[in-house]
């Protein structure tokens, strides 16, 4: 069993400990995140790939905040920030290893002046102790592709949004659904995963779709494929795919749609099938229903607690997308999470 599929399996683990921290001692750090977004003027979300981009999936709940929101690269505000950054704006920097070139360069240069949330798996590196609030992920120890530190900072940005949202710490309820999702993380057997990687074959390109929370799932899925499967792959939202991608759909082009039930599902579908009509293979993950049916288009079904609140479903699909990548790579003669030109923490710009 390769390092990668290890972790994966530790993912229901890792997210039932950090669920388990935030519904008792953890609410400490929620209200203070709650009392310092007051404070401030608008927040500024910084981080890299994951840490970057991870922070799509509970923005619905951000933004009912009433407060402005800003997602950045962090190696680009580095370098093309503000010179002098804007005391009244709360910077939220999350980084797994807590210890990435950009984060530390950000730090150790002095371009964070004001409060300062910090998201980390590492409470001892330099992110965990310059920050005035931390969030710890509880992730474990994790050598390869992100998949546990991933599932539990979507769950965290989840518990920041949701505080934000109802102006109070979440529900007792809210938690069970958070350890209910945990235990139905891994529940697809192997055997439909398997199917479906047999319906992406070769995996030469894929394309990676998502609309609102699950966008931040199509932007994950491309990451990690070219990092695990070495397959060219891109994310788009399904508005920018229509403008311009869609015109090289057809035959040997496969695509991914992560379609989360709620409001603009029937678009999602409505590709999938318009997609599949012009010759493409079609993988629709979803926690819906299917309500069309071509022989291009396969449909993975994920069980998800929390059907009602699209900012959960890519909480939900957290298991699913790293089991593919595992099993693609693997037919494709390569064993994911083995680093060939890089490290787990990227020291290097």
């Amino acid at each position: 069993m390769s390092k990668f599929y290890e972790e994966i399996l530790q993912v229901p683990e890792a997210l039932h400990r950090a669920v388990a921290y935030y519904k008792t001692t953890g609410l400490e750090s929620l209200n203070a995140w709650l009392s310092l977004v007051h404070k401030h003027s608008a927040l500024n979300f910084l981080g890299m790939g994951t840490s970057e981009f991870s922070v799509y999936s509970a923005l619905p709940k951000i933004d009912a905040g009433e407060v402005p929101v800003f997602v950045r690269d962090a190696g680009e505000y580095l370098y093309y920030g503000p010179e002098q950054p804007n005391r009244t704006v709360l910077t939220i920097l999350t980084s797994q290893s807590g210890e990435s070139v950009e984060i530390r360069k950000l730090l150790e240069n002095k371009r964070v002046t004001s409060s300062l949330i910090g998201i980390t798996n590492n409470r001892e590196s330099i992110l965990g102790r310059c920050a005035n609030v931390v969030f710890p992920l509880f992730g474990g120890e994790e050598a390869s592709i992100s998949a546990k530190t991933y599932t539990n900072t979507l769950a965290v940005l989840n518990l920041m949004g949701e505080t934000l949202a109802k102006r109070k710490v979440p529900s007792v309820d809210f938690f069970d659904v958070l350890d209910k999702t945990a235990d139905s993380l891994l529940s697809v057997p192997n055997e439909e995963i398997q199917k479906v990687v047999n319906h992406l074959l070769p995996g030469d390109a894929i394309a990676f779709v998502g609309r609102g929370p699950a966008y931040t799932s199509a932007r994950q899925s491309a990451l990690t494929f070219m990092e695990g499967t070495r397959c060219l792959s891109s994310p788009f939202t399904g508005g920018a795919f229509r403008h311009g991608p869609f015109e090289s759909v057809g035959k040997l082009f496969s695509i991914v749609i992560y379609c989360a039930k709620g409001k603009t599902s029937r678009f999602s579908w409505k590709l999938a099938l318009d997609s599949a009509k012009l010759g493409a293979k079609v993988l629709v993950i979803t926690d819906e229903p299917a309500p069309v049916k071509h022989e291009l288009i396969r449909v993975l079904t994920i069980p998800n607690p929390a059907a009602d609140d699209e900012t959960l479903f890519p909480l939900a699909v957290s298991g699913i997308h790293p089991r593919i990548v595992h099993a693609l790579a693997k037919e494709r003669g390569f064993e994911a999470g083995i680093f060939n030109y890089g490290e787990k923490i990227t020291v290097t710009e």
